[in-house]
């Protein structure tokens, strides 16, 4: 009698299943070895010994914790040789703080912490690697800024909420750190600034009525890849632009007439013919790069000219820069993450696994992986 006879390569950091061999065979007895990390070699009793690739493009382990969709992914940027800290977060409210390795196993991965206080679903995160600072915004309209400790149990600390922000009207979407400066944006289409060393707000700094609709992210950068100063911020919107701005002029140039500082913006670029989710800037190339549910990717100068556009399969849900290599790690609405060449508009690879929609993706230098999220925790 004909069978499917089947096989599975499991992960041993969690023992998930990654990749199902199956055939159809007259006996299902058989034996598996693994002969190199790419290739499993399957022996029945029908004489035979049957090959299957290991297809590379599936996930090297899956991360189990939360009861609800993730959102949300930051990593810090410690000095070499210390071991980056990897945080989520998401619908259950939680931030879980996760072991990226450590000195004897670099291949474990483990939840050691969590944070609780927001009353509402978490939907960004920023670092401040400068003050061991994360700072986490929610749909509940706050901004949290967290303390985090890697010995807060030794040491006895019973929270590390430091500051609760209460400024913005409806749910805060992004968040990038300057330094001490902490740069918000939200549904309420503003962008604020705090001082999350004093949880001060800059109230005098507010842009009000930002873009015409919802504002869906944020990111500032300092420096251009050869050391010149760009000190600029990107946010984007529902309103289909991306807008560029001068962070000096907008947190303290020349006083306008009516005493407050001009709002700073530099440019505001179009193009993109459906909201744009998520702005990106490319440390190694030296551009800004966009994502939209137009279904492309595009990427433009600090001087808010058009540089490319590369075309995606479906709507782009979540996207990252390798800080290696200039590639841009995007997701979209089908599902599946592509690395791909915006230099030379290729696809390098494809990863897939996920099961509902990415929603935010990491790059981890020091471990040469990158790490997604989604909706299906």
């Amino acid at each position: 009698k004909d069978v499917i006879a089947t096989t599975a390569v499991r992960t041993p950091a969690c023992g998930d299943c990654l990749a199902t061999f199956w055939r159809l065979f007259d006996d299902s007895s058989r034996r598996a070895a693994l002969l190199t990390p790419m290739v499993v070699a399957v022996l029945w009793q029908g004489r035979e010994v049957v090959y299957w690739r290991y297809n590379p493009s599936a996930a090297l382990r899956v991360l189990h914790g939360h009861s609800n969709w993730v959102e949300v992914l930051a990593v810090s940027s410690p000095p070499a040789p210390e071991i980056p800290e990897l945080f989520s977060a998401g619908m259950d409210k939680k931030v879980k703080k996760w072991e990226l390795g450590t000195k004897f196993n670099p291949d474990a991965i483990y939840c050691n912490d969590e944070y609780v206080g927001h009353s509402a679903t978490i939907l960004c995160a920023a670092f401040s690697d400068e003050h061991s600072l994360l700072c986490t915004g929610s749909e509940d309209t706050t901004i949290r800024v967290w303390q985090y400790a890697t010995d807060r149990k030794r040491l006895d600390i019973d929270t590390v909420d430091k500051y609760e922000l209460t400024e913005h009207e409806e749910r805060v979407t992004g968040l990038s750190c300057a330094d001490h400066i902490l740069i918000s944006v939200s549904w309420d289409q503003s962008v604020r600034f705090w001082d999350i060393l004093t949880g001060t707000y800059q109230e005098i700094w507010t842009i009000e009525d930002a873009h015409d609709d919802y504002i869906y992210d944020v990111e500032f950068v300092e420096r251009a890849p050869d050391g010149e100063a760009i000190n600029q911020f990107a946010t984007c919107s529902a309103d289909r632009t991306i807008k560029l701005w001068d962070f000096a002029e907008a947190t303290g140039g020349p006083q306008t007439a009516e005493g407050l500082p001009p709002n700073g913006l530099s440019h505001t670029l179009s193009g993109h013919t459906g909201e744009v989710f998520k702005v990106n800037w490319n440390s190694v190339h030296g551009f800004w790069v966009s994502g939209s549910e137009d279904a492309t990717l595009r990427t433009w100068s600090p001087d808010g000219e058009p540089v490319g556009t590369v075309h995606t399969r479906d709507a782009v849900t979540a996207m990252c820069t390798d800080q290696e290599t200039g590639y841009c790690v995007a997701a979209s609405m089908d599902l599946c993450i592509r690395v791909y060449d915006l230099v030379n508009g290729e696809v390098i690879t494809t990863h897939s696994g996920h099961t509902d929609a990415v929603r935010n993706i990491v790059h981890v230098p020091q471990k040469n992986e990158y790490i997604s999220a989604s909706w299906d925790h």
